[in-house]
C-alpha cells in the first residue's frame, strides 16, 4: 500500500484512490482473467474549498503498455476538463458537499488486458503423486518490471497440519511479506492420504505499487483562479482483490 502523508487534519482535502486487481490463472499457469478497477473518491472539509478542481497527473486519452483504461466519469462532473486530466464540477455554480460523512465518488475506471506480463506476481505449483503420498514443489516469481508488492501471502489448501508454517482451517499459509521485481522464493513440502484434487485452487493477497492506472494528483485548485491552491491528502493503494491458480473440482 502507498501512502502520501495521510494525515487528519480539518480543513484539508482528503483523496481517496483505490484499485482492486482480479486475476485469474488455470491449472497450467497461464492467465485467463486480469483485471483493474479504480475508485476516486474526495472529501471536503472546509466549505472554503468547497469549488475545487483537482489537477491529476494521468492522460485519459494515453494507451497503457498493457492496453486502454476505461474511464467513468460522475455525471456532475465535466467531461471537457476531464479530457485535459483535470476533475471539475460540470455546473460552476455548484459546491462538494462538505464533512466526511458525504465522501463523493467522482471518477471510476477498468483495466483488461490478455498480456501475461500483466501479472505482478508469478506463482506455480506442481504437485506430484509418489506412491500414497503428495509432493508439492511451489515457488513465486515478480517479474513485472519497477513493482513492489507488500504484504504477500499465498494460501495452499491441504488437509493437513505443519508446525512450520502458520494452519488455519486446513489451509497452508506461505507468509512472504515485502517483495519487489526479480524477487523469487520456493518451499517443498509433502502430505499423505489426500488426493490431488483437493490442493486447488491456490490464492494469493497483496498490495501493490504503483497503481496500474498510474492515477495521481499534481495539485488542487480554486475553480476559475488556478494560483489558489489548497492543500491536499492522499490515499492511494492497489490491492489483490482475487489472485487464484486452478479451480477447485
Amino acid at each position: 500500500m502507498c501512502l502520501y502523508t495521510y494525515v487528519y487534519v480539518y480543513d484539508r482535502i482528503e483523496l481517496t484512490v483505490t484499485e482492486s486487481l482480479n486475476v485469474e490463472l488455470d491449472r497450467d499457469h497461464t492467465m485467463t482473467k486480469f483485471e483493474v478497477k479504480g475508485n476516486f473518491e474526495v472529501v471536503v472539509n472546509n466549505p472554503d474549498c468547497s469549488k475545487c478542481v483537482i489537477h491529476t497527473g494521468v492522460d485519459p486519452n494515453a494507451k497503457l503498455s498493457l492496453g486502454r483504461v476505461k474511464w467513468n466519469l460522475h455525471p456532475r462532473m465535466d467531461e471537457a476538463n476531464w479530457k485535459q486530466g483535470i476533475l471539475a464540477l460540470k455546473d460552476a455554480d455548484k459546491s462538494f458537499r462538505i464533512g466526511r460523512a458525504c465522501k463523493t465518488s467522482i471518477l471510476r475506471w477498468r483495466l483488461t488486458s490478455t498480456k501475461e506480463e500483466a501479472i505482478p506476481i508469478r506463482i506455480e505449483f506442481w504437485p506430484e503423486t509418489e506412491l500414497n503420498k503428495i509432493r508439492v514443489n511451489a515457488t513465486y516469481s515478480v517479474e513485472r518490471e519497477e513493482v513492489q508488492l507488500k504484504n504477500v501471502i499465498i494460501n495452499f489448501p491441504t488437509p493437513l497440519r505443519f508446525f512450520i508454517f502458520i494452519i488455519f482451517a486446513f489451509e497452508l499459509r506461505w507468509i512472504i511479506g515485502d517483495v519487489a521485481t526479480d524477487a523469487k522464493g520456493s518451499f517443498e513440502y509433502r502430505l499423505e492420504n489426500c488426493e490431488l484434487e483437493g490442493l486447488w485452487p491456490v490464492t494469493a493477497h497483496f498490495d501493490i505499487e504503483p497503481m496500474y492506472s498510474g492515477m495521481s494528483v499534481a495539485k488542487v485548485t480554486l475553480q476559475g483562479n488556478e494560483s489558489t491552491e489548497f492543500q491536499f491528502d492522499v490515499k492511494a493503494f492497489c490491492h489483490a482483490e482475487t489472485y487464484r491458480l486452478g479451480e477447485a473440482s
